[in-house]
């Protein structure tokens, strides 16, 4: 039995204006019905981003990022996958289908798809929910990609649309030769720093970027384990166990220590104009990044702390003046910390 919605569409997904919507005018715009799921929505004549039709929809609109929005009870989310396979799971009367991006999504999409940079709308494949509204629709959207992912050998990734800006045909680095400082050969904390720049999720970012802090804060002994190393009265035995000792102690202090070299004026401002920290202190931030750290890579609620998860759908703004947070720590640790080849 097939789907509710279709797994592919002709005329193609792009002919909707003719061939897939039905139309009614309204001030200041128009009403889109799309007859297959019996939802519509109110599209404004002026459009620059999906946030323009929330306001008018009132309330039964919601995008999500840059890849997907809910309408109603039906939400699509641009995926896709290698091989991709149409599939549908029905998930007790919730209908989840994964194939060609539809005609309604086409429409929705038009404020920020430019064909020369994203590529031709019938190249995109999308998971189409259909039976919940917006408040069950990220756990519909984690429930139906892990069924794909049961039965196929991948997990679809997110297809973002990335905003283009006007002057992008311009903005490319083309016939330059840039200065650049002499390469860091700590390899370690260079795979945590590309990682935590590499990903989409701010979580995973910032774990990234506190393990590159981790890993130059054992630097900050450095001093004490230098006047052990000299130290000719310390017998092999003492000087194993002072050692032992000083790297297992209270993990904050070698990372405290290490912010508090690094954190510079214009960072804890930030912090402190994004609510991160309330006065802009090394010390205040210290406790700050500590905290969070605590609440992302445990799976638990504690004292102390709060449980972070972070929404696969939706931007949340906290994260990311996080994300930035600890960006500009790693960069600085890096900076300040790493070994370079000077001469090759």
């Amino acid at each position: 039995m097939d789907p509710r919605v279709p797994y592919s569409f002709d005329p193609p997904a792009e002919e909707y204006e003719e061939e897939h919507l039905v139309w009614e005018d309204a001030a200041d715009g128009q009403f889109a019905l799309w007859p297959v799921i019996g939802e519509r929505i109110f599209v404004p004549e002026k459009r620059t981003s999906l946030a323009d039709y929330i306001a008018p929809n009132a309330g039964a609109f919601t995008p999500h990022s840059n890849f997907g929005f809910t309408l109603g009870r039906y939400s699509e989310f641009l995926v896709a996958a290698p091989d991709f396979q149409y599939c549908a799971f029905n998930m007790a009367g919730v209908e989840a289908s994964f194939g060609d991006a539809t005609p309604l999504a086409a429409m929705v999409f038009w404020p920020i798809h430019h064909r020369k940079v994203h590529g031709e709308w019938q190249e995109f494949t999308s998971l189409r929910i259909l039976g919940v509204g917006e408040e069950l629709a990220e756990v519909a959207f984690l429930n139906a990609m892990l069924a794909y992912k049961e039965r196929s050998e991948y997990l679809p990734d997110i297809s973002h649309l990335w905003p283009v800006s006007d002057d992008w045909e311009t903005s490319e680095l083309k016939d330059q030769v840039y200065s650049a400082p002499p390469i860091i050969t700590d390899i370690d904390p260079l795979r945590f720093y590309y990682n935590g720049l590499a990903q989409n999720d701010s979580i995973a970012a910032c774990i990234y970027f506190y393990r590159t802090l981790e890993y130059f804060s054992f630097l900050t002994n450095a001093s004490e384990i230098n006047v052990l190393r000299k130290d000719a009265t310390t017998t092999d035995s003492e000087f194993t166990r002072k050692i032992l000792k000083l790297i297992s102690r209270d993990e904050k202090g070698p990372v405290f220590k290490l912010i508090t070299s690094i954190a510079d004026a214009k960072l804890l401002e930030y912090a402190r104009f994004t609510g991160l920290i309330k006065d802009p202190a090394s010390s205040a931030l210290c406790d700050a990044v500590y905290s969070f750290r605590n609440s992302i890579v445990h799976g638990k609620f504690s004292y102390g702390y709060s449980l972070v998860s972070g929404s696969v759908l939706q931007h949340e703004v906290d994260l990311s003046f996080w994300r930035e947070t600890l960006k500009s720590l790693a960069h600085s640790a890096l900076d300040k910390y790493g070994s370079r080849i000077t001469n090759p």
